[in-house]
Formats: structure tokens, C-alpha cells, sequence
């Protein structure tokens, strides 16, 4: 549709926030758009994107916040203002687009993720949600300065400083009925160290929402080992990798 889908958090003089989820239409204004639901969370969360199906809006809270107390100390840079309970869970709600029925918290253990990959309906109540973890960690001492100008200069693996830190692309089974949710890892056919390692996920937007198959990342190791991903979720057999040109040489 022509259609946006967002969230806000709310928050009053007293009590605890609340969250929005709301439909922008060509004729809303950026104050003005459709409150589909309204719901109270059980934990604030710092939220980078969310997964939309036909019929859901699928919001995973994790056990991860902005503390900003933190501003002055660290001169307002935002992945040194992050805080995580490890022992915590990631909550998931799940909100009727037409209804505006919330559904929730679906609880699974501790998980961070910038970015969704894609969710589709495959049952009538069944969601399938799948999503690139990256810890906040890693995000932030990739980008480091001091570590960008001194990288590794061998292949060691404990010296392979990467965005993803090693965890691999997860998919969410949610069962709506019974309030539970399932997590898996996909195959590596391939056996490739990048193919299930990667973040920046991108599909073909015709299938957004909806049962996919092909999805495509980067894959970023110790500054010179980069490589774009192309994953078949429903055939790991036909993944495929392409290596940065500097490694490709030294491989032949």
C-alpha cells in the first residue's frame, strides 16, 4: 500500500512509557497519523527497526538501553551510551495491523539486532521473523578510530575484530496461539565463515512482508576481509559469497 508504518514511545509526567504503533496515510501530516495501538512494554528498549507482515507489526524489545547520563562523560557518542542486562530477556510483541490487538510479550533469551531481515506470515497463527544480531560491542569498536588505523595484519581468529562479533543470522518461529516463539540458525552449506555471519540486510522489496527466499549483506572482518553475502534462506545450497578483490587474489 502507500501506507508507513511506525512507532513512537510516549511517556507522561508520571508512570511508565508507553509505546504507539502508527499508520501514516498520504494525507496525515508528520503529528497527525492513525494510532493503531497503544500498549505498555515491559521494559524500555533502544529499538532500531521492526519486522511487517500483511496483517503485523512484530517489535522485539531487547535487554539493551541508551543511558543518557552517560552524554558529558562520553562526548555524546551514542554506541558509548549503551547498557544491556545479559541475564534479562528479549521481549516480543505482536500487533494486529487491522485490529489493533496486541499480543505479548513472546520471551526468548538475550538477543541484540540493528536490523530485521524480513518476516512473513506462514501459518494463520504463525509468524516467521528473521533478523541480523550485532552486538553493540562490536558495532562500536569496528568503527573505533584507533582500531580502524591498526588493524590486524595477520588472520588469526582471535585477532578478527568483526561487526557481527561471530553470531550468525537468527530466524523467530512465533506460535500467536500459544504465545511462544522459537529460535533457529540457518545451514551453511557452503561452509563459508561469512555466508551466515553478516548485517545490512536487504531483500527485494516486492517480498517484504511476505515468504522470501533470497536476502543479501556485507560481511566485514579485521578491515580487509569484506564480503558480500547473497543467502538463499530456503536453499543454503545455492548461498553464495563474493570476497573483496585483495582477498580473492591471495586465495589463487
Amino acid at each position: 500500500t502507500d501506507n508507513s508504518i511506525n512507532f513512537n514511545y510516549r511517556k507522561g509526567i508520571t508512570g511508565p512509557p508507553w509505546v504507539e504503533v502508527l499508520r501514516y496515510r498520504p494525507e496525515h501530516t508528520y503529528q497527525t497519523p492513525e494510532v493503531i495501538a497503544t500498549f505498555k512494554p515491559t521494559k524500555f528498549s533502544y529499538i532500531h527497526s521492526f519486522s511487517v507482515t500483511e496483517n503485523y507489526v512484530v517489535l522485539m524489545f531487547y535487554p539493551v538501553v541508551i543511558n543518557p547520563k552517560k552524554y558529558p562523560e562520553s562526548n555524546f557518542h551514542a554506541f558509548e551510551l549503551f547498557e544491556s542486562n545479559r541475564t534479562d530477556t528479549t521481549d516480543t510483541y505482536v500487533v494486529h495491523i487491522k485490529t489493533g490487538a496486541v499480543q505479548g510479550p513472546f520471551r526468548s533469551a538475550w538477543q541484540y539486532a540493528a536490523h530485521h531481515m524480513n518476516a512473513y506470515e506462514s501459518a494463520e497463527s504463525e509468524i516467521i521473523m528473521d533478523i541480523t544480531p550485532t552486538p553493540f560491542e562490536n558495532m562500536r569498536n569496528y568503527v573505533s578510530l584507533q582500531n580502524m588505523m591498526n588493524p590486524p595484519e595477520d588472520g588469526s581468529p582471535e585477532l578478527m575484530l568483526s561487526t557481527t562479533g561471530g553470531k550468525e543470522i537468527v530466524r523467530y518461529t512465533l506460535d500467536l496461539k500459544k504465545t511462544n516463539i522459537v529460535e533457529s540458525n540457518f545451514p551453511n552449506s557452503i561452509n563459508s565463515r561469512y555466508i551466515n555471519t553478516f548485517d545490512f540486510p536487504m531483500i527485494n522489496e516486492a517480498y517484504r512482508g511476505k515468504k522470501y527466499c533470497y536476502l543479501y549483506g556485507v560481511s566485514a572482518f579485521a578491515y580487509s576481509r569484506t564480503a558480500l553475502v547473497k543467502k538463499n534462506v530456503c536453499d543454503s545450497t545455492d548461498d553464495k559469497v563474493r570476497l573483496s578483490t585483495k582477498l580473492q587474489s591471495k586465495a589463487t
